[in-house]
């Protein structure tokens, strides 16, 4: 594992203190790095085991022309901007069409593909997890404020659920059959960054249909764009506003199970107690 320059460090984590830096570089030139170990290691559950029956992954693309929700966006372009995404269907070893099948949306999801199959099959296997189906998604393109992934992930309302629901899923079923349970107990849904914040904002708009997310290091600040008055912060609204009122008694009954995984200094905001 490899340590940045401390003065780099410095400037990054303490931008109102950054007189302090030159001070630290009589020590710490600036060229300097150290090494610690041992280096990580990958789970075991995340290698290939030859023992272990595998699933199949079958992949397709989907083009904007045919969706009647995200016609496309791009920053500093005006009008429709086309776009296609990739998506990649896990089928389990055994699969067969006839089975009701619990499943995970995958924000992001090409990137996730090959490590987490190998791990499903090995969890499966291992039954540790119920046999089922990973759909892994990328968005339409670009990023943060103005992009096609940006509004859908970083839109705090139902608008990705509904493409999910509406577009995605149907798709899937009618290229391979797949019959998606109805059981919200049996419906994942998953991504990093701003695709954790998709993640969670499926759970949250609609816990009939997702109750179980996985969100790693959530972008849940305010990217949303165009604004919504509903939720005027994006998806900082959800701990500053949203969760709260929750808590408190609201109408909708909201049974989430939710994993937040977060590194204690992934931003200089952390260190600076502004989390």
């Amino acid at each position: 594992m490899k340590f940045a320059p401390l003065s780099t460090c410095c400037a990054l984590i303490f931008p109102l203190m950054a007189n302090l830096c030159p001070a630290a570089e009589k020590d710490f030139p600036e060229q300097s790095e150290s090494t610690i170990g041992p280096d990580y290691q990958d789970a075991p559950e995340t290698k290939e085991q030859n023992r272990v029956p595998k699933g199949e992954i079958r992949e397709f693309t989907m083009d904007s022309k045919d969706s009647k929700i995200y016609k496309g966006i791009a920053k500093d372009q005006k009008g429709e901007v086309p776009y296609k995404r990739q998506v990649a269907v896990y089928l389990p070893a055994k699969f067969r069409a006839s089975q009701v099948m619990p499943f995970i949306v995958v924000q992001d999801g090409i990137g996730y593909r090959d490590v987490m199959s190998r791990t499903l099959d090995n969890l499966i296997d291992e039954k540790r997890v119920p046999a089922q189906v990973a759909i892994f998604i990328n968005s339409g393109g670009g990023d943060s404020k103005g992009s096609q992934r940006g509004l859908e992930y970083d839109t705090v309302d139902d608008t990705y659920s509904k493409f999910i629901e509406k577009e995605v899923l149907p798709e899937v079923t009618r290229r391979y059959k797949v019959k998606f349970t109805t059981d919200p107990e049996g419906r994942a849904t998953m991504g990093a960054s701003s695709g954790a914040a998709a993640a969670f904002t499926m759970a949250w708009f609609h816990p009939e249909l997702y109750r179980r997310v996985l969100s790693y290091s959530g972008t849940y600040v305010n990217q949303q764009w165009p604004e919504n008055n509903r939720t005027p912060h994006g998806a900082w609204e959800y701990h500053e506003n949203l969760i709260k009122r929750a808590v408190r008694g609201a109408v909708v009954f909201r049974p989430l199970l939710v994993h937040v995984g977060a590194g204690v200094a992934e931003h200089p905001a952390v260190e600076l107690g502004m989390e």
